[in-house]
């Protein structure tokens, strides 16, 4: 009973897709029959998802790119909800809405073949588009959309290769659709312009002006049909031809009056048009220049002009330069306070050594890497014990190791100092006294190289102090 069953539906699915032959439609026909056969789908979820599926069709507007897959689809769809309100065996409801879907998901691939293949079509279309052919030359327009859809229906067949061989006419028709827009949006207002300086008599009044304005839309034509892809040009040339029509237009309708002027009349007309050009010399400030001929007057007024210009761009120029000025200082400004700030901050922080009985308390060896903290601002003024013990200054300095008592001698060898290896000498006017430690009066610095000549001195005299010490006696001599 289901197999005479099935082949009903068989036959009915053949007789009702007789319409337009789409590719593979009789395949898809059989492979539905076969998966229903087998299949133990409900029916109604099978409707549900055939109608997901439509859904999406439409989304993607394969009523456009696949216009016969689409409409077959939907037949079966309308099928397939007959046959389950009719309550028919349930492989029939199923074997629609499976053909349905299948023939859904086919239009969505034809769109991507259409899509690839039609690609010059759909850019020129949408050239066209931005330059207002669906609105100039609508018509023509409309029929190159329709051989468009005539195309996606031979991809949809299958004849791929009779859609690209069409196609290149298609794209033939663009270009001159294309050509037709741009002279319809350019020569033609042209072409006005010059057909109303015809009708102001420019040809017998203006004769020169006219020709000038005849020739250049003739030019504008060959322009547009030979550079047609240069927008800019071509409106560049548009502009400029319709202000030649309208200045012969123009020049035709003042000509006219002055053929038919007697003295008095042609006097007013001087006249009328020295207060035009007093017009531009009210404007700009100008002296009284009536007494000079028209053209002079144009000459004068012209330089006057010219003259203003340089001065505005010269004022123009100045307050530039004047804003890059204050600019300019208040960024040296900022700088030299950010540098008095940083030479602040580098102030080296001193303190005075501490001194006891006319020693210093302090014999630690400074530290080089420190020495700007440990510079004091001010000289060390010596102690009154200090002053006691510190040589004359004609005394010379004796770096040698002192005279040890004769009980001393006998018990430990007699050192000499020997000489400090540096690669500056120690300059001082003052006598060491190898009893004392070497002190070194330290004045504030106040350039790098006082600086480094303070830390040489420092070094200095911690190198003869320690090589001093080992050789003092236990007792100081009176």
């Amino acid at each position: 009973m289901n197999k005479t069953l099935l082949g009903l539906c068989t036959l009915s699915l053949i007789s009702a897709c007789s319409g337009p032959a789409i590719k593979d439609t009789a395949l898809i026909q059989q492979a539905a029959i076969s998966e229903a056969q087998t299949s133990e789908l409900d029916p109604t979820e099978a409707i549900e998802t055939s109608r997901n599926l439509q859904i999406s069709a439409q989304q993607q507007d394969l009523y456009y790119f696949s216009p016969g897959y689409m409409a077959q689809a939907e037949q079966e769809m309308q099928k397939a909800e007959a046959a389950l309100k009719q309550n028919k065996p349930a492989s029939e409801t199923v074997t629609h809405s499976l053909t349905a879907q299948a023939l859904f998901e086919r239009g969505l691939t034809n769109k991507k073949a259409v899509l690839n293949q039609l690609k010059p079509s759909f850019d020129g279309m949408q050239m066209l588009s931005d330059i207002n052919a669906h609105v100039l030359v609508k018509d023509d327009f409309e029929d190159i959309e329709d051989d468009i859809k005539d195309l996606i229906i031979l991809i949809e067949k299958g004849k791929t290769s009779n859609a690209s061989k069409d196609q290149q006419d298609v794209l033939d028709d663009i270009t001159e659709l294309e050509i037709e827009t741009l002279k319809v949006a350019h020569f033609n207002p042209a072409e006005n312009a010059l057909e109303k300086a015809e009708d102001a008599d420019a040809e017998d009044f203006a004769i020169k002006t006219y020709e000038i304005a005849e020739k250049a839309v003739e030019k504008l034509e060959t322009l547009i049909e030979s550079q047609y892809k240069n927008r800019e040009l071509i409106a560049d040339s548009a502009k400029a031809t319709i202000r030649l029509a309208q200045h012969a237009e123009e020049v035709a309708k003042a000509a006219q009056p002055l053929l038919k002027l007697n003295a008095e009349q042609a006097e007013q007309h001087i006249l009328y048009v020295e207060s035009l050009l007093d017009r531009v010399k009210q404007a700009i400030g100008h002296d009284n220049i009536n007494h000079m001929p028209l053209k002079n007057q144009s000459i004068a007024l012209a330089q006057a002009v010219e003259t203003l210009s340089k001065q505005a761009l010269a004022k123009q120029g100045n307050a530039q330069w004047e804003q890059e000025k204050l600019t300019l200082e208040a960024t040296i400004k900022s700088l030299k306070e950010q540098a008095q700030l940083n030479m602040t901050q580098a102030q080296p922080q001193l303190t005075t050594p501490e001194v006891t009985g006319g020693n210093a308390v302090d014999d630690a060896s400074p530290d080089n890497s420190s020495v700007d903290s440990a510079l004091p601002l001010d000289p060390v003024e010596p102690t009154p014990a200090q002053v006691d013990t510190l040589p004359t200054q004609e005394q010379a300095v004796d770096t040698s190791v002192p005279e040890q008592p004769e009980t001393l001698q006998s018990q430990q060898p007699t050192k000499t100092a020997e000489p400090i290896e540096s690669t500056e000498p120690v300059v001082t006017e003052k006598a060491i006294d190898p009893s004392e430690p070497v002190e070194v009066e330290i004045t504030s610095p106040s350039t790098d190289a006082e600086i480094e000549e303070t830390v040489q001195e420092v070094d200095s005299a911690e190198v003869i102090n320690s090589q001093v010490a080992p050789a003092q006696t236990p007792t100081q001599q009176p």
